[in-house]
């Protein structure tokens, strides 16, 4: 039956283990044509899947683990016993290893997904060269700010923009991006542990 492929593609594309995690957050219109089209794993294929296997692990193992067992606990319970300058350096170490942990993850979800030749969605874009806030938010975690923009963020700005022509009113400015980056805390959970990978 014509039919049936598509539903058993629709429920692997739904518990496909590599990414069900933390992502990279696939959509259905892309992910399927790609789960559809999956054919013969070549040695290239092979060689940059394992590569993005060992680079992930060795972002895992190497850097991330490291530097979270190296920040104290006590500097989010009680930040007041630091001067500020060491608050700053283990705020980036913090940053550093939470990227770090995640996109090692997405590495190895990659390169896992790679060997059953299967592409996914790249997750990150070196977001510590962003120019700007707004070029960060596009550059890391992409796939997640992808869907938050087009599903939370567009949808609530151009329902406001009808129920109020005037786009420099403060509901319209103010709304969609909070319910988006609320949105985005839900997603990532009241508490982000550092073992956790997901940032």
């Amino acid at each position: 039956m014509p039919a049936e492929p598509d539903v058993v593609h629709f429920a692997l594309y739904l518990a496909y283990f590599p990414k069900l995690l933390a992502g990279p957050i696939e959509r259905a219109r892309s992910f399927l044509p790609r789960l559809t089209a999956a054919g013969d794993v070549t040695n290239d294929v092979l060689a940059r899947s394992a590569t993005l296997i060992v680079i992930g692990i060795g972002r895992k193992l190497l850097i991330a683990d490291p530097l979270f067992s190296r920040i104290p606990a006590e500097v989010t319970v009680d930040p007041l016993q630091y001067p500020a300058p060491r608050l700053l350096v283990w705020l980036v170490a913090y940053a550093f290893a939470l990227y770090n942990d995640f996109a090692g993850y997405t590495d190895i979800v990659r390169g896992v997904s790679g060997l059953f030749g299967i592409e996914l969605s790249r997750n990150f874009a070196a977001p510590f060269f962003s120019r700007n806030f707004t070029e960060l938010w596009t550059r890391w975690h992409i796939t997640l700010s992808s869907w938050l923009r087009d599903y939370i963020y567009f949808p609530l700005s151009r329902a406001l923009v009808r129920r109020n022509p005037n786009a420099t009113h403060f509901v319209t400015l103010f709304v969609p991006p909070m319910v988006t980056m609320l949105v985005s805390g839900l997603w990532h959970g009241p508490e982000c542990t550092c073992s956790s990978g997901v940032g």
